[in-house]
């Protein structure tokens, strides 16, 4: 029986992703869906697995934004949410502020 345990895992494993049961987590302004699935290991338990389609772009770190890198990452439970999404723009936003800010200061302390 553990043959053929082996022999189906080993072909499932290789099925195209097509055939897969995918369930959409969500999508971004950019573009991308977002997908988790669960798959059952040689133990019988489930893994949960996570997979972006970047929708045919080449892929650039840059085109995931964070709280989804994070989801992907494992670092969050659950997708994120329009709330996250807004907060992690609006605090991006605020840190280039900043940023921009003492980069201005730094330039008028270095022309005196």
């Amino acid at each position: 029986m553990s043959a053929l345990r082996t022999l189906y895992n080993g072909l499932r494993a290789r099925l195209p992703a097509v055939f897969r049961r995918r369930d959409v987590s969500g999508r971004d302004e950019v573009g991308n869906t977002y997908y988790r699935w669960f798959e059952r290991q040689t133990d019988g338990s489930d893994r949960e697995r996570r997979e972006v389609d970047l929708g045919g772009k080449e892929f650039e770190p840059d085109l995931i934004p964070p709280v989804w890198n994070q989801w992907l990452r494992r670092t969050r439970v659950e997708p994120p949410s329009e709330e996250d999404i807004a907060k992690g723009k609006a605090f991006r936003q605020q840190v280039q502020s900043r940023a921009a800010f003492h980069a201005a200061e730094d330039m008028r302390r270095a022309a005196r």
